[in-house]
This record gives C-alpha cells, structure tokens and sequence, in this order.
C-alpha cells in the first residue's frame, strides 16, 4: 500500500473516527485503525465490536492494500507534523507503516488487516429520515 493525502484531510478523517477506538480493549485489534487504499480513496474503519465507522476520503493512491495501526499513535503522530502532504507506505513482507512528512521518515509496526473484524453490510438496511428540527 502507498498513497500521498493532505494533512488537513488526514487530521479531518482523524477526528472523526478517534472516538470509537476504545483505549483499554481486552483485544488489541480493537485498538487499532483500519486503513485501506483503494483505487482513488482511503477508508478508515474503526470498532469496538458494538459501534464500528467507516470514513472516506479522495487521496492519492499509487499502491492498494491495507493494515492496520495503533490508533493512538497512529493519530498523536499524524497531528504533530507540519508538512503539507502526507506519504504512508506500508512493507510487503510484514505489516509496518512508513510515514514521509517533508525529511522526516517514522516506521509504526501494526497488525494484519485480515485480524480486523468485518463490520455488518447495511447494502440491504431500511433507511430512516429524521428532520433536525
């Protein structure tokens, strides 16, 4: 996996899926953040197996794949840089992210995306309308 996104954009993808990682989970999956790059987008899941999200966003891909990374590290990092654009890379041979800001190069080791729980497909849910008045 490789792709090139925003700070901005990375840091708005950030705040919203930080809520949902629970920091003390029995199971160390859970705290993690799913990333996975697809042809043109980046999506990242988070769950604590009763509440799970998904957020979307356009990047740069020039790699697809997927992993998995300590959330809490993952987004303490992400927000102390100052670059502009954003390079994450992952290993082939196993699952560590590379993080380019500017000359500043980070490895974070994070698990198989395969270890991650699926979250329900909602292809086939009934859609509810609420006004917010």
């Amino acid at each position: 996996m490789k792709f090139i996104i925003s700070r901005n954009e990375l840091n708005k993808m950030i705040g919203r899926i930080q809520n949902v990682i629970s920091p003390k989970s029995t199971i160390p999956i859970l705290a993690n953040v799913l990333i996975e790059a697809t042809d043109t987008e980046i999506i990242f899941t988070a769950t604590d197996l009763t509440v799970g999200m998904k957020c979307y966003t356009e990047a740069k891909v020039l790699e697809k794949g997927a992993i998995t990374l300590p959330a809490r590290r993952f987004f303490q990092l992400i927000r102390e840089l100052t670059s502009e654009n954003i390079e994450i890379a992952t290993h082939a041979d196993h699952p560590t992210a590379i993080i380019k800001a500017d000359s500043s190069v980070f490895h974070l080791n994070g698990m198989e995306e395969n270890e991650f729980p699926s979250l329900p497909s909602l292809s086939g849910a009934k859609q509810i309308k609420i006004s917010q008045n």
